[in-house]
């Protein structure tokens, strides 16, 4: 059967209509029949199965077995399950990092672009960035179908000079780097090993012991583009399947010829519009039969509510200059506010939440709302912090990254000690991280004894117990000439020093540097064996007691980890993954994250229950790749501790939203919005909507113009995928049915000016009757608009009452807001400890009477 492509504008129900298809077929045979795959982006998944299964008009599915929803990654895995094929060992993103630093170090000296960086000439941040990076590349070369070979490029002679004048031994250098990482990391794959990238190749390998294809459905909806191997894949599929149907966001219009191909809306729908033309070519050249284009065009758009000026924002913003708009007309549900920070913006957006939710009067559930942003990072904490500081149920659809978690931390900081041989600095590090079986308390109680007396080494730790007195003041010189032996000899026997080792803090080597004769007269009956007097150890003795305690308890915790670094110069990946699996079970560090996991939960912070959760088969699971992808390599301490920080720097946490009604907070390229009814469009400022975003850090814009000049297909520059801003500014627009806010900031964290988006002149030129508000800060102007919940009311209130004016110059109507806001506080005080907090601070009168001294002092 032929592919049919359905095309249509948002909102005109494409997702709809294969929901509705793949339902009906399972009513019309509930248990045999053909298998009706839906295959959507890997962050649909979930709300698909959920929208599949949902009760309609007809009622809910009464079997769906016969039906699935896979995104590429899982239809790959469940083709090479069903043939039967041997697998490879699977790869992840995080092992893929730290192979790619394994041939950096090794391939140092004959990389012509990237060897000062292999051979250490960048480290932290910056290293973890490059890594990322070519992690990317080499992710987009493998999904683009790209070989080493191919990527042996000259210009042709027509372009030659523009390339020269390009820096062409950069490119060449550069693009020498990539294809020899490209190529070794291939050959560390081989047969044994395979990378996510490589799963769909695999499956089509696989796909002639696949029989549940023949006959099968497949409906592909929620893509603005394919990759080189996903379009493969669905010619493989199209060939054998009964039929496919995909949908793409396109006017209908543009299609059929009846707008003009420069026009408007073929910029907006550009980037769907070469995907088209892409699948229809390949589908046409592996003689798959392509059907007659379904053209959605209902009229009236079954997603937006009667009333809405929202069907109108649809149709001016797809058609361009052809848009209709009444100059007169109100834009019902829409509006425009510019704020002045993004702190004052987000506090709007929250405010808006609430008001839609208090005044629909439970016709809108949270659900119903969503936050769109272009780009989460400027936001997330602080959208995270108003939505639970008013009791909103949210998540925050973004994969978070968990270098500086306290499990990422502690492992860091354990290779540290091994590798330093017990530097304070690394011991310091691993008691701030609360995963050793230490209360606060006693780990800021050892902390601080290792800063008062500079105590290091394997010895100082292991040896016998500590005698210095715990006040604070520092040992004499002879004493730190010992201590200082003590750990010269730890080193000896079997621990090493590094020049990259972190430095002492100043005020730490100044508090080193003070002695005072009380510990002279102490150390010197210490040498004497004399017992030092009871005024001199008795206030100290409770004290250094629970330090040694403290002390032995965190040396009986580290002692095999220790014995194993220092027993060997290189021990194979393999062991090196047990000694820190081992060292994790003695501290018991799964139970302490369990136990913070089970805290957050009954706190109500699901997403950070979760998070530790995760965190731990995260690990867990980087610990067994580790030891299964360097079973057979001798690393030394410094090796493993590059790995640790290559990968486990790069683990990104992407959790499953834990509940079913709560705001959906989202960027609008990542994330897949069910049906809402309201949404807030947040951050419509120049350079965040439309993103300006740089250029790759590996292949920059102009690598990619000559590699696609070579006929080397790779993914579009900056410069081209500036194009989409309009598209996705299009279908965040589009989201909701029936309410919009689109808000935006006037100055950033550091006072400079933000100017408002080049869409929001776009939005007026549709609605030309549509004002921009201009709303200030809350605390400064006395609004109320803010104020949803008692602890809004409680936080406002101190505030209000201390600097309101008089009554003379105070206007009558929001001074009698405040007061009935005032009279609602003392009444409801007793079921709310922060308001009676809040009002016990407004009765407090602190006058203080300055003496005749500090008069003469100040005034003379």
């Amino acid at each position: 059967m032929a592919v049919r492509f359905i095309i249509g504008r948002a909102g005109t129900g494409k997702t709809h209509g294969c929901v509705a298809a793949v339902r009906n077929a399972l009513r019309d045979d509930p248990v045999d029949g053909p298998r009706l795959v839906l295959l959507v982006p890997e962050q649909a998944s979930m709300q698909m199965e959920r929208a599949l299964l949902a009760t309609g008009e007809e009622g809910p599915p009464t079997v769906s077995h016969r039906a699935e929803v896979l995104s590429f990654r899982r239809l790959a895995l469940r083709l090479l399950q069903s043939a039967g094929a041997v697998p490879r060992e699977p790869l992840s993103e995080t092992a893929r990092i730290m192979v790619l630093r394994r041939i950096l170090a090794r391939r140092a000296d004959a990389l012509r672009y990237y060897g000062r960086a292999a051979r250490g000439g960048v480290g932290g941040r910056a290293l973890r960035g490059l890594l990322e990076a070519l992690s990317g590349t080499v992710t987009e070369l493998i999904q683009e179908a790209v070989s080493p070979d191919d990527l042996v490029v000259e210009p042709d002679d027509a372009d030659a000079d523009r390339w020269e004048e390009a820096d062409c031994s950069i490119r060449s250098a550069k693009l020498h780097d990539v294809r020899m990482i490209y190529a070794d990391y291939l050959a560390y794959l081989g047969d044994r090993f395979a990378d996510p990238s490589q799963y769909l190749e695999l499956a089509r390998e696989a796909m002639p012991r696949c029989g549940w294809i023949d006959g099968s459905f497949f409906w592909v909806d929620g893509f603005a583009s394919f990759s080189q191997q996903e379009l493969r894949t669905l010619v493989a599929i199209a060939r054998r399947c009964a039929g496919m149907d995909i949908t793409l966001l396109i006017d209908p219009d543009l299609v059929e010829g009846r707008a003009a191909a420069e026009s408007p809306e073929s910029v907006l729908f550009a980037r769907t519009l070469r995907t088209l033309s892409d699948l229809e070519g390949q589908f046409r050249r592996a003689g798959v039969p392509v059907g007659p284009y379904k053209m959605l065009r209902p009229d009236p758009v079954p997603r937006f509510r009667p009333g809405s000026a929202l069907p109108e924002l649809e149709r001016s913003w797809a058609a361009g200059e052809r848009g209709n708009a009444r100059a007169g007309s109100e834009p019902a549900g829409i509006e425009l506010v510019s704020l002045p920070t993004r702190r004052d913006e987000v506090n709007y957006a929250v405010s808006k939440v609430c008001q839609w939710i208090h005044q629909a009067d439970g016709a809108l559930r949270y659900r119903d709302v969503a936050v769109i942003v272009r780009d989460l990072e400027p936001y997330h904490d602080l959208l995270a912090a108003a939505l639970r500081a008013r009791g909103v149920p949210y998540f925050i659809d973004r994969r978070r990254p968990i270098a500086h978690h306290p499990l990422v931390e502690a492992i860091r900081a354990a290779l540290l000690t091994v590798r330093d041989a017990c530097s304070l600095e690394s011991m310091r590090l691993v008691l701030k991280t609360d995963l050793l079986p230490l209360s606060r308390d006693r780990a800021d109680l050892l902390e601080n004894y290792l800063l008062a007396h500079g105590l290091s080494g394997y010895d100082a730790w292991q040896g016998e117990d500590w005698t210095y007195p715990p006040d604070g003041e520092r040992m004499p010189r002879e004493a730190k000439k010992e201590r200082s032996d003590a750990g010269a000899d730890g080193l000896a026997s079997g621990g090493k020093t590094s020049k990259e080792a972190p430095a002492v803090p100043q005020e730490i080597e100044r508090t080193q540097a003070r002695s005072g004769q009380r510990k002279i007269a102490q150390a010197q009956a210490r040498g004497s064996g004399e017992v030092p007097p009871a005024e001199v150890r008795s206030p100290g003795t409770g004290v250094l007691e629970r330090i040694n305690r403290a002390r032995r308890l965190v040396a009986d915790r580290f002692a095999s980890l220790w014995a194993f670094g220092r027993g060997r110069e290189r021990s194979c990946g393999a062991e090196w993954a047990e000694a820190i699996e081992q060292w994790l079970i003695g501290i018991k560090a799964e139970a302490t994250l369990k136990r913070w996991a089970d805290d957050a939960e009954a706190d109500g912070e699901l997403d950070l229950a979760e998070e530790h959760r995760q965190i731990v088969r995260d690990v867990g699971a980087w610990l067994e790749e580790f030891g299964r992808v360097f079973a057979d390599e001798q690393l030394s301490v410094d090796e493993v501790l590059d790995l640790a920080e290559a990968g486990l720097g790069s683990l990104r946490l992407g959790l499953v939203p834990p509940t079913v009604d709560q705001v959906l907070v989202g960027s609008v390229e990542r994330s897949r919005h069910p049906e809402i009814r309201a949404a807030v469009v947040m951050g419509f400022n120049e350079g965040v909507f439309p993103y300006r975003g740089g250029e790759d850090v590996v292949l920059n814009d102009e690598d990619r113009a000559f590699l696609s000049a070579a006929g080397v297909r790779v993914q579009p520059g900056a410069r081209e995928r500036i194009f989409d801003e309009s598209l996705l500014a299009y279908v965040a627009l589009t989201r909701p049915s029936e309410r919009l806010a689109v808000t935006w900031s006037r100055a950033d964290e550091d006072g400079r000016e933000l100017r408002p988006s080049p869409f929001v002149n776009a939005l007026q030129r549709i609605f030309p009757n549509l004002s921009v508000q201009t709303v200030g800060d809350p605390a400064v102007t006395r609004a109320t608009w803010d104020l949803w919940t008692m602890g809004d009311v409680t936080r406002r209130m101190t505030g209000e009452m201390r600097n309101r004016p008089l009554p003379s110059a105070d206007e009558v109507e929001r001074r009698g807001r405040w007061n009935a806001l005032y009279e609602t506080l003392r009444n409801d005080w007793r079921n709310d400890p922060a308001a009676g907090r809040a009002l016990t601070a407004l009765d407090e009168r602190r006058e203080e009477r300055l003496d005749a001294a500090q008069v003469e002092a100040l005034y003379g």
